[in-house]
């Protein structure tokens, strides 16, 4: 094989690697909320946490703003952070990647053992189904 075709099958799977394909599983107890500092392993909000350094965005639901529009905005979005670090923390998840967003965040569903986190994060009333757009929490 020419060094012209190694290196572009080397791109190819460098490229499967770094966009996620397929699933991992992760135990993360006790899962911390991001503060200041470098971010590695945390909860950023209620839809987007950080795993061993990659930034991921859960598709599926969307939740409050931390720096939301109205002060009910601001306190769901504290609720849900907390609601979702305690999914996280109860027990295995299994990570599947989907792609990337156009903030260059990885793309992906979430399930433990009682099933997909979006389902779960909306029954707690802290999010909504993603349909495409960002919806109001103030009114």
């Amino acid at each position: 094989m020419n060094a012209r075709k190694t290196l572009g099958m080397a791109v190819a799977i460098s490229s499967l690697l770094i966009c996620g394909a397929g699933a991992s599983t992760h135990s993360l107890p006790n899962i911390p909320i991001c503060g200041g500092g470098k971010r590695i392993t945390c909860v950023v909000d209620g839809d987007t946490i950080w795993i061993e350094g990659e930034k991921i965005r859960i598709q599926g639901f969307n939740t409050p703003e931390v720096q939301g529009q109205c002060r009910r905005e601001k306190e769901l979005a504290k609720r849900a952070t907390r609601e979702l670090q305690a999914i996280l923390s109860s027990g295995p998840i299994t990570i599947t990647r989907t792609g990337k967003d156009r903030y260059k965040r990885t793309l992906a569903t979430i399930r433990n053992s009682s099933g997909d986190i979006t389902n779960l994060m909306i029954a707690k009333g802290v999010a909504h189904e993603w349909r495409g757009r960002r919806e109001g929490w103030c009114g």
